[in-house]
């Protein structure tokens, strides 16, 4: 008789281990793949401000105005351009066209891309001058568990730096 009164007693044990450890597991691998996912957008947006600056320091800072219908580089000095959002008008965009492939899983209205050449060009066209170009793309992640990683919406940055040649 004393037999079953301790197994009647422990009979919600089990039940109880389980929901606990299988709430924890859940917990852990939703919180993965969230995290997963700004890491990949951060991958994503990595490569395209890469890709941004390879094609700016092959258009040198005395690429023509006209080519692909807007401006790749400076004439002068310090020099910095953003566009903001890069759906709809700034679509036409060279530097947008150029990048766009490479963020086909982001929303383009929450792009933002700067493009910076930070070094001043003093000398007269068609000689020979080191400059770098910046190629910064920003977006935004808002976590799927606020709970966990909070409620704010993260910027997520990547910039490439690339000196050009020509």
């Amino acid at each position: 008789m004393r037999y079953r009164l301790c197994k009647r007693r422990r009979r919600g044990g089990s039940l109880a281990e389980a929901v606990i450890t299988t709430s924890v597991l859940l917990t852990l691998m939703i919180g993965t793949v969230d995290m997963g996912v700004a890491v990949f957008r951060m991958h994503v947006i990595s490569e395209a401000a890469r890709q941004g600056a390879r094609r700016a320091i092959c258009q040198g800072t005395l690429a023509l105005s006209t080519y692909n219908g807007g401006p790749w580089g400076p004439t002068g000095g310090p020099y910095s351009q953003q566009l903001v959002g890069i759906g709809g008008a700034n679509a036409s965009d060279p530097r947008v066209s150029t990048i766009q492939p490479f963020l086909s899983t982001l929303d383009p209205s929450s792009v933002t891309i700067t493009t910076t050449w930070p070094d001043t060009v003093t000398t007269a066209p068609g000689n020979a001058v080191e400059q770098h170009v910046t190629f910064q793309v920003t977006t935004t992640w808002t976590p799927m568990m606020t709970w966990i990683f909070g409620s704010p919406t993260y910027t997520l940055n990547a910039s490439s730096t690339m000196l050009i040649a020509h």
